[in-house]
């Protein structure tokens, strides 16, 4: 949190700029359609309420951006008055709204009512009309249809009345939906704020401690220069190297410091996993992956602290000047924002008022409506009266009557008919009809221009309220270019800045160390009392006993035999055993023998991938957070341990499977010495680490071995024959008192070169040249080899000759034999694979052993294959036993 305020500081725009065009125009209200005709208003919808609470958090974000600065107070309303006032605004509009929206839709349903009384009238009309010419026959079906018609009527009605109810539940959900998110963004809001004020408030505690503790370390530095500059010039040099030991242990408590802070918080969270384990266990992985990604996290935040240390004493320095600046740009800021709020709310209330206009004008004229439906209505009614309020079953019968008595009338005309009489009545018949058909013309044209009437008053108010919207949204299109304008230009600098910036400063720093960019030449890198391998493998055995401070580390002479021929067989290195048999501490005691380096790096049970090993890098923050693994992989290239042994340590490497997160490095190891290298990024960087090429590429330094320690147990992972095949296995025995011998306290000496022992190394190959060749000749002839590919499909391929070429001459010349070397790299290699075998008999593995016995005696007879022997002698215990059962 404390990068993200310094990044918001140090891109505060110039005076001047349009920060205040970044809060968003309150939304316009669009039409909406009810079935009839459109309304230009509506009430403030979730959407809307939500872009006020945008607004309202954009603009308290601006206020805080640019950390804890003194309050200034503004002239005139702030901009939570202004808010308050839109808000009540929007109120009293909605209530307006409402207001109106009832009396349309009383004046609607009173439109409605009579429209269906009209319709009912008409058809009555040519009802009566029809009935006054058809028979008894038509009158019938014109009742039947007049059934089914009101019964339609009947239904449609009920439909109209469910929908208005659904209509009005919906509305009432609505409004209750609103007011419980108006209460939950309150109550979200003040959440939310009250973990960003203590946040904030710590950051305020961090940054006086960091000044107390700066000016603390000043003065303690001030005082040792004073006494250095006290001592006579010939003690000048002695308090230099004061000085740096001094600065190199406030580091190391310092490193200190931050590893008991990881430690106390590892142990913390290995206290939640275990009580998360007791409450829920179906939930065990889920919870542990998530505390993982919170411990990463965690370190990845002690570790960027800890390389802001010493950025963050001349970072302060400059954001005291800038504090100024800020502040008073900030006052600016907020004054042209008051401004920007109070014309927003000017134009909107303007904008409220016309639409408050409009509906009022359509208030007016639904009661225009309603009045002249009145009228029809009372025409109606007044009809109704004429027919003296009969039913349509007596004016039937009337009807009917008068058809009757027509008829008698009709036959007494024709009992006395006369021809003008007959002529005068066709005419009259004939004149009638064309009346009739010139009625119902008139009546489907009156229609037409009823609906087409309602169709241009809708029409009509659809353009004048898009016309409006139009307007506004031109208005806020305006707006929102002149924000994206400014954001635009925000992001661009913002752009450079992160381009300007060098993403892995960790592997800079380490450019920059002028410690780590001395060299150091040894004259004598054995050291005059060690020529040979073997004289250098006794010494070093007895310097590896005392290596570790309060413990004596007892290592047989098979052991750093064997240790330094996997030095001089492969890169990596593998130690087996169970818990206490030294797997960490030879490597550490070797190291310290030597003058070496080393990297003890905790392999997590959760690591997957590279990345947990390299580090990755973030895009968005343009910045590479890299691992301790990766920076003790770059500081052993620089020129200060190029030539020195540099071991990393990877311990508990199987708690995860290496060979996904070490998947690069088991490829690499395959590749010729220059070309062993790891890609970091996909894009080269134009201000890359020294030691990079090409921008993207770290070369993998030669003098560097990656040594691994396993315990096989239900937490771990079996390795895969791929990375035992590539690795030098160890397996170290539990230390018995037999194994204590005297050790001999061996003198300081200069630190050993890397070069010189890979000289040394060479030697030894040119030397052993005729045992190597025997040793290969004997593996390829010898008939078990058949045995072991044919009964147990066991065999081996170019990669264990090549590794018996560089091993066996540093073990035979350390001391050791043909047959030793030979029993080391069976055992491990080759043999290891009928471990737990349940398709291999008890008789095999005897025949096995017999001719392992008798090819041993050819090889080597002073020294028989030990090792060997004696994993057929477990696997044959372990038959005998599963026999028994």
């Amino acid at each position: 949190m404390g990068k993200g305020n310094r990044g918001t500081r140090g891109n505060t725009p110039k005076r001047g700029g349009k920060r205040g065009s970044n809060i968003p125009k309150l939304p316009t209200p669009a039409s909406k359609d009810d079935g009839r005709r459109q309304s230009p208003t509506r009430e403030p919808t979730v959407e809307q309420l939500a872009e006020i609470a945008k607004t309202e958090d954009e603009v308290t974000a601006l206020g805080t951006a640019h950390g804890p600065s003194p309050k200034v107070e503004p002239d005139g309303p702030t901009l939570q008055d202004c808010l308050g006032q839109v808000r009540s605004m929007l109120n009293i509009v909605a209530g307006h709204r409402q207001e109106a929206a009832e009396a349309a839709s009383v004046a609607a349903a009173a439109r409605d009512k009579a429209e269906q009384k009209l319709i009912a009238l008409d058809a009555e009309r040519l009802a009566h009309s029809a009935e006054a010419d058809e028979r008894s026959q038509a009158l019938d079906a014109r009742s039947a249809e007049l059934d089914q018609q009101a019964a339609a009527l009947a239904a449609e009605r009920a439909r109209l009345t469910a929908m208005q109810a659904l209509v009005a539940e919906k509305s009432a959900t609505l409004m209750a939906r609103e007011q419980v998110l108006r209460d939950g963004f309150l109550e979200e809001k003040a959440k939310i704020m009250a973990p960003l004020e203590s946040e904030l408030l710590r950051l305020e505690q961090d940054r006086e401690a960091l000044k107390v503790k700066i000016a603390t370390e000043r003065a303690n530095a001030a005082e040792a220069q004073r006494n250095a500059k006290a001592e006579e010039a010939a003690a000048r040099a002695n308090a230099l190297a004061e000085l740096e030991r001094e600065e190199a242990d406030r580091r190391h408590r310092l490193d200190e410091e931050l590893a008991d802070e990881r430690r106390q918080r590892q142990s913390l969270l290995r206290e939640k996993l275990a009580k998360a384990r007791e409450q829920a266990e179906s939930e065990w992985e889920q919870e542990l992956e998530q505390q993982r990604d919170l411990l990463t996290r965690r370190e990845q935040v002690l570790k960027a602290r800890a390389e802001e240390l010493d950025d963050r004493e001349r970072e302060l320095v400059r954001r005291q000047r800038e504090l100024d600046v800020v502040q008073e740009e900030l006052a600016e800021d907020r004054d042209a924002l008051d401004t920007r709020v109070r014309r927003a709310v000017a134009r909107e209330s303007e904008k409220l008022d016309h639409e408050l206009e409009t509906t009022r004008r359509q208030l007016e004229d639904a009661r225009s409506d309603r009045d002249g439906y009145f009228t029809e209505l009372e025409s109606v009614r007044t009809l109704q009266r004429q027919f003296g309020d009969l039913s349509p079953a007596e004016v039937l019968e009337r009807l009917r009557q008068a058809e009757r008595r027509g008829d008698e009338l009709e036959q007494v005309l024709r009992e006395r008919p006369d021809a003008r009489a007959a002529e005068r009545l066709a005419e009259l018949e004939h004149e009638r009809s064309l009346w009739l058909d010139e009625r119902s013309t008139l009546m489907a044209d009156l229609a037409n221009a009823r609906g087409e009437l309602g169709s241009r008053r809708l029409a009509a108010i659809e353009l004048e309220t898009l016309r409006k919207e139009k307007e506004a949204l031109a208005a806020q299109s305006q707006i929102l270019s002149g924000a994206l304008d400014e954001l635009k230009t925000r992001v661009d600098e913002l752009t450079r800045q992160d381009d300007r910036r060098n993403p892995m400063t960790s592997l800079t720093c380490l450019d920059d160390d002028e410690g780590l960019q001395r060299e150091e030449r040894v004259v004598d890198p054995l050291g005059r009392r060690t020529p040979t391998l073997a004289d250098f493998a006794t010494d070093l055995k007895h310097r590896i006993a005392t290596g570790v401070d309060g413990r004596t580390l007892y290592y047989s002479d098979r052991d750093v035999r064997a240790f330094l021929g996997g030095l001089a067989m492969t890169r990596l290195l593998l130690l087996q055993g169970i818990s206490g048999t030294g797997k960490t501490s030879l490597p550490l005691a070797f190291t310290s023998a030597i003058g070496g380096d080393f990297e003890l790096v905790e392999v997590q049970a959760g690591w997957r991938d590279r990345q947990d090993l390299l580090g990755y890098y973030n895009a968005f923050h343009r910045h590479y957070y890299a691992t301790n693994f990766l920076q003790a992989l770059y500081r052993a290239g620089t020129p200060q341990y190029r030539d020195r042994v540099v071991l990393i340590i990877l311990d508990e490497i199987n708690l995860s499977r290496p060979e996904q997160f070490f998947s690069d490095f088991l490829s690499a190891l395959e590749q010729p010495m220059e070309k062993r290298r790891l890609t970091l990024l996909n894009d080269p960087l134009t201000s890359a680490p020294s030691q990079m090429r090409g921008g993207r590429h770290l070369p993998i330094p030669p003098n560097v071995w990656f040594v691994g320690t396993a315990n096989h147990d239900e937490t771990t992972a079996e390795f895969a024959d791929k990375t035992y095949d590539r690795a030098q296995v160890m397996e170290m025995p539990r230390k018995t008192a037999k194994a204590h011998f005297h050790v001999e306290h061996k003198p300081a000496r200069p630190p050993i070169s890397f070069s010189a022992l890979e000289k040394a190394f060479e030697e030894a190959r040119t030397a052993q040249s005729g045992s190597v060749e025997h040793a290969i000749s004997w593996m390829r002839n010898e008939a078990f080899v058949d045995q072991l590919a044919k009964r147990f499909r066991v065999g081996w391929g170019n990669r264990l000759e090549h590794q018996l070429e560089r091993y066996l001459p540093v073990v035979v010349e350390a001391g050791g034999s043909v047959g030793e070397a030979v029993d080391h790299l069976l055992e491990t290699k080759v043999l290891r694979k009928l471990r737990d075998r349940h398709d291999v008999r008890s008789a095999a593995l005897e025949e096995l052993r017999s001719e392992l016995f008798e090819a041993g005696d050819r090889l080597d007879p002073a020294h028989p294959l030990e090792r060997c022997d004696a994993l057929i002698e477990r696997e044959l215990a372990s038959k005998q036993g599963e026999d028994l059962v």
